[in-house]
């Protein structure tokens, strides 16, 4: 072929490609390339001629898109080269384009953007051949095996075929999913159960066609369970329509079958999965129809009595439970529930009869309710009844209890037939409640006497108020007189029988008949008689109660009930020590004028007030360590109190101070630590504020050595500043004193551990009055001897020791060096000599000696010639004073 007709076939199949290539929004149909191909194949261009002609159509398409203004006609130009470039992969083969269409070179493209050229036509030429079909995506074989050749046709990507597949998928569902939204919103007639099962169901055959097809390699890819997930259904606004999808066919398919199957479990679970529902929606709905299909076959197992003919009303139950798949305990629940209601009607009545407690014992019976939950109903049933009764009874305070109170509580109790023990919490909870009340009036009272009265009203209630109701509650008023009947009705008889003895030895019983007779008619009166003795009783009660007196019923309260599980351990405590010192002090009475005056308490007063205290004691459910605890407490308070005016002033402990303290501990029955120590924190209190006052002329090294000696703790005694004064002062002062009598462990160690004075502050200190010192104190004796002046240069070096042991130097390594450095070691020699003349103590010259770095020849030596020197100057002396 000439090259004349070639360039003319290539421009033929040039223009042939440019129309072929739609732009705009039309998208590729899929059949452009098997046409090009065609054509190519009419033209009988090769695969080389016909590659140049789609780079030079691509280079068209490009240049007529930059000589666009317009946004958009750029776009769809861009998507028209994209077009090109897919088309052409389709023509050639992946190869062949690889190696005959250079668009990375010839239009500087990237890897990324060839494939996204691809990627996108493939996928919109996919999507419009799924279009095509209807939109529909049926789970056939056939069907999902002609996309995977037509995939293999377009070469779309697997994981864009996987993407189409599952939005195509889960199209069909959302298409299933409305109709029965719809059906389930419809009202009246319209709602059709069935209808909404069996688009469900259509879901689910749907589901699991596509799951079954998800392992064949033949098939498209992205086949499996399909779900609403990231589609318009998985939103918050649409959940509450797919519960009731999801609710309303639980209720229909179980409702069919009348129990759960494992079959309807099953569907249930997938349906959830598709779905998109969780663990939390799923269980709450599947609880709810289990409950109402349990609530049904247990209404036919009652009416029908087949429950109350089974041998074992739990294995009927158990039955149901397992048919209805309700949970066990929720059916526990349910049937307390139950056993609830109907007791809550028979309350309502303020009265149940014998065949209505029967009719309950046999609701407990086929219903398997416990005792202990049966009692539990009760307590917030008819329980409710008698906490009022007993709540309007504590309303009237400490006052004794009236017959017409106790027979209201006895008469709950009977008409009601309340269990005793559950009448006794009843009691007890409301009682707490009541006691709680008094114990928070007591903590509110500004003043001890006002709560210690609140605690007395507490004590009196429970002894006059609580003891009767619970002796009612339990039974114990009606035992007693039924045992005192018993008594004289024996009493009687014993009498019937001396009677009869009397008439069978002959003796005439006339007397003994009138005397009955006369008995007989004096009963009623006896009665009347009673009856008005127990009303001035109460009378004389109730006026005792308002004074304080302590009845003989007061000592019998009631020790059940207490708070000990209500009040921490130091609020019972502060109570009880509240009251016990109330009970020693005794009452007071307010005048006008706002003094005080102390009422006289006799013995029987003082008595009762410590069996009050015994009872309160038993209220707030105290231990015998606990009122040991506080019994110490106060003793420890009384004797500190005694021990602060007897140290007040000096602080100075006299043998006399002692022996009146020890005595006054003795009677107080405390133990001789803790006297000592509560004696040792007064001291140092009395010598702390004796030491505020005057510091200087109070507190020295010696007295403070005498206090710790004594037990006192000395940095309680004296504030830190006047603590490091003191070291500092004696320090500074043993530095100073010209004896070199600077003890380093007493000044540097033990005295700041006595003072509480830390290391670092101690550092602190020897650098401030130390530092440079040495070096001075030096050149202060070399200067006094050479003016002559030993008696000061003793002095100086003496506190030149006293330096160096406050501070001290490590000695030079090698030679005769010693610490001290100085020029002339002539003088140093010198200055050993005065000093040995004016110090004795050979430690001392040895000490000097070592700072000088005298050796063994040179101390010799010096004090030969300080010898010398002193028998001259004596000789001298007495020759003066011979003439």
């Amino acid at each position: 072929m000439h090259k004349d007709q070639l360039e003319g076939l290539q421009k033929v199949y040039g223009q042939y490609l440019e129309t072929i290539i739609p732009v705009a929004d039309q998208q590729l149909d899929g059949t452009e390339a098997s046409k090009i191909r065609a054509f190519k194949d009419v033209l009988g261009l090769s695969d080389e001629d016909a590659a140049p002609v789609h780079i030079e159509v691509g280079r068209r398409l490009s240049r007529i898109g930059f000589e666009y203004k317009d946004r958009q006609a750029q776009f769809e130009q861009r998507k028209a080269f994209q077009r090109l470039v897919y088309v052409s992969y389709i023509v050639f083969g992946d190869q062949k384009a690889a190696f005959l269409l250079p668009w990375r070179r010839v239009f500087n493209l990237t890897d990324a953007q060839l494939f996204v050229a691809r990627r996108d036509n493939a996928r919109a030429i996919f999507s419009g051949y799924l279009a095509a079909r209807g939109g529909e995506f049926p789970a056939e074989r056939q069907f999902l095996r002609e996309l995977r050749d037509y995939q293999a046709q377009i070469k779309l990507f697997d994981e864009s075929a996987e993407e189409i597949v599952r939005e195509a998928s889960r199209t069909m569902v959302e298409n299933w999913l409305a109709k029965a939204v719809e059906i389930a919103r419809s009202p009246g007639k319209a709602r059709d159960p069935a209808a909404v099962v069996e688009n469900l169901n259509c879901i689910l055959d749907y589901s699991r066609k596509m799951a079954k097809f998800a392992n064949d390699d033949d098939l498209i890819p992205g086949l499996g369970m399909p779900s609403v997930h990231n589609g318009p259904w998985d939103v918050e606004s649409s959940r509450r329509d797919i519960r009731g999808v999801y609710r309303v066919y639980t209720e229909e398919v179980v409702g069919r079958e009348g129990k759960f199957t494992p079959q309807i479990e099953a569907d249930l679970k997938e349906l959830s999965v598709v779905l998109c529902m969780g663990a939390k929606e799923t269980n709450e709905i599947r609880s709810d129809v289990a409950g109402a299909l349990y609530k049904r076959l247990l209404r036919e197992a009652v009416t029908s009595r087949k429950i109350d003919e089974a041998p074992s009303p739990a294995q009927v139950l158990g039955e149901l439970v397992e048919k209805s798949g309700y949970s066990p305990q929720a059916a526990a629940e349910l049937h307390k529930q139950l056993y609830r209601q109907k007791l809550n009607q028979l309350v309502a009545k303020k009265k149940i009869t014998d065949a209505e407690q029967e009719d309950l014992k046999r609701i407990r019976r086929i219903l398997c309710i416990p005792a202990d939950a049966a009692n539990q109903v009760m307590r917030l049933t008819a329980g409710r009844v008698l906490e009022e009764i007993v709540a309007d009874i504590y309303l009237m305070g400490a006052k004794p209890v009236g017959e017409y109170e106790a027979d209201r509580v006895e008469a709950c109790i009977k008409d009601l037939q309340l269990d005793r023990a559950v009448a006794m919490d009843v009691v007890r909870d409301v009682t707490k409640q009541r006691f709680k009340a008094y114990v928070q009036q007591a903590q509110k009272e500004r003043d001890r006497r006002s709560a210690a009265q609140v605690l007395k009203k507490l004590v009196q209630f429970n002894a006059l108020v609580v003891t009767p109701i619970i002796e009612k509650v339990k039974g114990q008023e009606a035992a007693k007189k039924e045992l005192a009947d018993l008594l004289v009705q024996a009493a009687e008889k014993a009498k019937q029988e001396e009677a009869a003895e009397a008439t069978a030895k002959g003796e005439t019983p006339a007397a003994d008949a009138s005397s009955s007779t006369a008995e007989g008619e004096q009963q009623p009166k006896e009665l009347s008689v009673k009856k008005e003795e127990d009303a001035v009783e109460s009378v004389k009660k109730m006026i005792a109660a308002q004074r304080g007196e302590f009845g003989e019923e007061e000592r019998k309260g009631q020790k059940e009930i207490s708070l000990g599980d209500e009040l921490e351990g130091p609020v019972k405590a502060e109570l009880y020590k509240n009251y016990l010192m109330y009970s020693m002090s005794g009452d007071v009475v307010e005048l006008p004028v706002g003094g005080v005056i102390r009422k006289k308490s006799s013995l029987v007063t003082r008595q009762a007030e410590m069996n009050r205290l015994q009872q309160l004691g038993d209220i707030l459910s105290m231990s015998m360590a606990e009122v040991s605890a506080v019994h110490g407490d106060l003793a420890e308070q009384a004797f500190k109190s005694q021990a602060t005016e007897v140290l007040r002033g000096s602080g100075s402990l006299s043998e006399e101070r002692k022996q009146y303290l020890e005595e006054l501990r003795t009677q107080l029955n405390l133990p001789k630590d803790k006297g000592d120590k509560i004696i040792r924190e007064v001291r140092t209190e009395v010598l702390g504020a004796a030491a505020a006052l005057d510091q200087e002329e109070r507190w020295t090294v010696d007295k403070v050595m005498k206090m710790h000696g004594e037990g006192v703790t000395v940095s309680k005694a004296l504030e830190e500043p006047q603590r490091r004064m003191l070291l500092r002062k004696e320090i500074d002062k043993k530095l100073n004193d010209g004896k070199a009598e600077f003890d380093a462990n007493f000044l540097l160690k033990e005295l700041p551990s006595i003072l509480a004075i830390d290391d670092r502050r101690v550092r602190m200190l020897l650098k401030e009055l130390v530092g440079a010192r040495k070096r001075m104190l030096l050149v202060q004796a070399v200067s006094q001897h050479r003016q002559r002046r030993p008696g000061d240069a003793a002095t100086s070096m003496s506190n030149l020791i006293s330096a160096y042991r406050a501070q001290p130097e490590e000695h030079p390594e090698g030679g005769s060096v010693g610490v001290v450095q100085w020029g002339e070691r002539e003088e140093l020699k010198e200055l050993y000599g005065i000093f040995c003349t004016k110090v004795t103590d050979q430690s001392k010259r040895d000490e000097l000696a070592g700072l000088f770095g005298l050796t063994e020849e040179d101390k010799l030596d010096v004090i030969t010639s300080t010898d010398k020197q002193a028998d001259k100057a004596k000789q001298e002396q007495e020759e003066e004073a011979f003439f």
